[in-house]
């Protein structure tokens, strides 16, 4: 069975701790900044005719959640590819041995 979330954690934790917490914070701002940026880019460019795809907006709003919230985000994602991955490894197995 994989685990993924315990390693993040035991990574994440200590460089958040050392770093004071000001490194949450920081990538905070500028996940947040990422993702007005990339609507109010979106929006003018739907508002102009122009292109505006959610194409273009789909990976800043992925990269700006991920920066603002490391401690829910990435845990989160992590452990819903645990949920695909552990059956799959089990059939695996299964098939195997």
């Amino acid at each position: 069975m994989i685990e993924l979330r315990k390693p993040w954690n035991d990574l994440w934790g200590p460089i958040k701790a050392a770093a004071g917490g000001e490194i949450v914070t920081i990538l905070a701002v500028i996940g947040v900044a990422i993702i007005v940026f990339a609507l109010v880019k979106f929006f003018w460019d739907k508002r102009r005719g122009g292109g505006g795809g959610l194409g273009n907006l789909i990976w800043p709003l992925i990269i700006g959640g991920i920066l603002a919230g490391p401690d829910v985000i990435i845990p989160i994602l992590l452990g819903l590819v645990e949920i695909v991955l552990n059956p799959v490894i089990n059939l695996i197995s299964r098939l195997a041995g």
